[in-house]
């Protein structure tokens, strides 16, 4: 059972599943952003905010010929870590959840990031997000650091681990 990885495409098609599976209440609840999304802001934040660095586009996962999660990388430049780093987001999508897919997922993500020459992939989750931990050490991710995030637009602090995952063929600079 293998999971394959599909770029995600600047197309209202797209955005409107990633849209209903953030805006699914679990997934609020477990981000930063805890307001559904609605439509067409959201597709003005896909538009601007998704496709920012061609090298590392969204992805969805696809298993059995479904697809059952959205996988996104951004730039990171939060220290101690050097090299080229990035962070991962993942929502599985509701239906899909409680399956063992998300760290197989976040396993073939993270591969294909050091494919591209990543050297650190870091997972920001919230305290209380028990089943995205378990997901992420799963896929071999190790305990960083505890911190509190600001979230600048709600003015909000959240209480978060971060989680790294080093690709031990990127020697450091």
């Amino acid at each position: 059972m293998k999971i394959q990885l599909e770029e995600a495409a600047l197309k209202e098609e797209d955005a409107r599943l990633i849209m209903d599976w953030r805006n699914d209440e679990q997934s609020l609840r477990m981000s930063y952003h805890q307001e559904p999304k609605t439509w067409p802001e959201f597709w003005v934040e896909y538009d601007a905010e998704y496709f920012t660095d061609p090298h590392l586009p969204g992805l969805f996962a696809v298993f059995q010929g479904e697809r059952v999660a959205f996988v996104r990388f951004q730039t990171y430049l939060e220290g101690p870590l050097t090299g080229r780093t990035v962070s991962i987001g993942i929502n599985v999508a509701p239906a899909q959840r409680g399956k063992g897919l998300g760290s197989r997922i976040i396993a073939s993500a993270t591969d294909w990031a050091f494919a591209l020459g990543v050297r650190n992939v870091v997972a920001e989750i919230k305290r209380n997000n028990e089943a995205s931990i378990r997901a992420f050490q799963r896929a071999g991710y190790q305990y960083l650091d505890a911190m509190e995030r600001h979230v600048p637009d709600t003015k909000e602090r959240v209480a978060i681990y971060r989680y790294v995952h080093t690709n031990p063929a990127v020697l450091e600079p």
